[in-house]
């Protein structure tokens, strides 16, 4: 760092202090619509972007007696949760002992909220996010540079002014993205229920939720296409696992599966490409889907074998297709979200769209095809707002550790070294 600057550790800057939580925390005593106090818990500090204007609970004044409140413009810092997350609030809130924060903070918070941000006093800790370990102490040892009270102002304007322009390109990126799945979304979901063409003659279907469909295509139940089957024989397959963005695919092609595969696969139920794959209790999020691997699934999903001529990547995409989730919803059994189940008996009987055999393909070729260029465009921006990430980390750790000097600078990004822009 300049050799004009000095470094303190956190405790000498301010004490370090954890919340309190009233207990027990569901007590409805506890809560106030009306509050003077928000009751911040680590969803809303995750999906803030750092400055923390709202939280969906309030504390009574009873509630708020008993944790600790903090004022707009205090910074404190999650070690629960999204684990090393500073944030700074713009409204009266009360923390629990999730956070930690610092009562009598001796120099600028957003300056300290920067550094952390910057994520480079963690190092030997841990990665910022979920793996590290942190408490009052270790946050409290922590040495972090300290510039001159007027350069520490030039360096809080500085990276307030650029990361606005950056967080302002991230934002179209990711509303390009959000775009791009919405046209995704709903090209699939019009042509497995209208078809490719333009001016094809439609017909009523008598469904709901299908409407009106070309004149040449079937209605059909599920039972027609599909037998349910329960097979025990292959507990050395590989194992399958459903999701709700991916549909059957193996459990080891993706780390966040947090569900361990027990010791004894004995119960679980073999699977053969074309197999229709339904996690019961989640198929109203859209987890199912055809399978192309052979394998072992879940004993509590429901799997159905083929008996039709049809073409399995067509009934694929209108299964998993956008509107089909909210219908696998109202004929599920279950009081509320965490125990609606649905009963492959119910689902058998569900009606769908049958083209021809060669148009199902036709449409099937041209989804691929379409989606596969959708994807390729929300890949690519996606890596541009990786990228744009990255050069903000830097340019936020640059300046906080006198990397680059910003005073006096109106439009300083432009004055960037190279070596910080990569």
């Amino acid at each position: 760092m300049p050799s004009h600057w000095t470094s303190k550790a956190i405790k000498w800057l301010s004490p370090v202090l954890r919340g309190a939580s009233p207990r027990p925390i569901d007590d409805p005593r506890y809560f106030d619509e009306e509050g003077e106090y928000a009751w911040v818990r680590i969803s809303d500090v995750s999906s803030s972007r750092g400055v923390l204007w709202d939280a969906e609970q309030r504390l009574s004044l009873l509630g708020s007696s008993l944790s600790v409140k903090l004022e707009p413009g205090n910074l404190f810092v999650s070690i629960a949760g999204t684990v090393g997350k500073p944030c700074i609030t713009a409204i009266k809130v009360c923390i629990h002992d999730g956070f930690v924060y610092f009562p009598r903070l001796d120099i600028d918070p957003h300056f300290l909220y920067r550094v952390f941000e910057a994520g480079q006093c963690y190092a030997g800790l841990g990665k910022l996010g979920t793996q590290l370990n942190l408490n009052t102490d270790t946050i409290g040892s922590i040495r972090v540079p300290i510039p001159p009270p007027q350069e520490m102002q030039h360096i809080v304007d500085f990276l307030d002014r650029e990361t606005t322009k950056i967080d302002a390109l991230v934002k179209e990126q990711q509303r390009l993205i959000e775009l791009l799945e919405e046209k995704r979304q709903a090209a699939v979901s019009r042509a497995v229920t209208k078809g490719l063409g333009a001016n094809v003659p439609m017909k009523r279907s008598g469904i709901e939720w299908l409407g009106d469909v070309p004149d040449h295509w079937d209605i059909i139940p599920l039972r027609a296409l599909f037998r349910f089957v329960k097979r025990q024989n292959g507990d050395a397959l590989e194992v399958l696992s459903v999701y709700r963005d991916y549909g059957v695919i193996t459990k080891a092609s993706r780390n966040d599966n947090i569900n361990k595969t027990p010791d004894d696969l004995t119960s679980y139920q073999t699977v053969y490409p074309g197999d229709l794959v339904v996690n019961k209790m989640k198929a109203w999020q859209g987890s199912l889907g055809i399978s192309t691997h052979e394998g072992i699934t879940s004993p509590d999903y429901a799997v159905f074998q083929p008996t039709h001529n049809g073409d399995p990547e067509y009934l694929n995409w209108l299964l998993r297709c956008r509107l089909l989730p909210d219908k696998y919803r109202s004929i599920s059994n279950g009081i509320r979200p965490d125990q609606w189940r649905l009963e492959p008996d119910r689902f058998k009987e569900l009606k769908i769209p049958f083209p021809p055999l060669i148009e199902q393909r036709e449409i099937a070729t041209n989804l691929r095809s379409f989606v596969k260029n959708t994807d390729d465009l929300c890949g690519q921006a996606e890596k541009a707002v990786d990228l744009l990430l990255q050069r903000r980390r830097a340019l936020i750790s640059a300046a906080v550790t006198g990397k680059i000097d910003v005073r006096g600078q109106t439009e300083a990004a432009a004055s960037i070294p190279d070596v910080v822009a990569a």
